[in-house]
């Protein structure tokens, strides 16, 4: 019996940070700026990693702050470092209430 050639299968392994812009349709990337606005906020720092769907940032005084849902009360910057001004659905809600 012959074998034929066989195709390998490639699997595509995603980083944390792309499973969490690909689930929560966010500009989360590792050394951007945000804004965190939730209790005890406004925070301002830049993310420096993500667990499973949470997000980890470095506050400008240095102190490491999270988890922060991505979707939570968050203001993603852009690189010139103003605001994005996209409210989330959470925003929303929050505004709403």
């Amino acid at each position: 019996m012959s074998q034929g050639s066989v195709t390998p299968v490639i699997r595509r392994r995603w980083g944390r940070m792309e499973s969490v812009r690909a689930a929560y349709d966010v500009p989360a990337y590792r050394g951007r700026r945000i804004t965190y606005l939730g209790m005890g906020g406004p925070l301002s720092g830049h993310i420096i990693s993500s667990t499973g769907s949470h997000l980890y940032m470095r506050t400008d005084d240095g102190r490491r702050f999270g988890p922060l849902h991505p979707c939570w009360r968050i203001d993603y910057h852009d690189g010139l470092g103003d605001r994005t001004g996209r409210p989330t659905p959470m925003d929303l809600a929050w505004a709403n209430a």
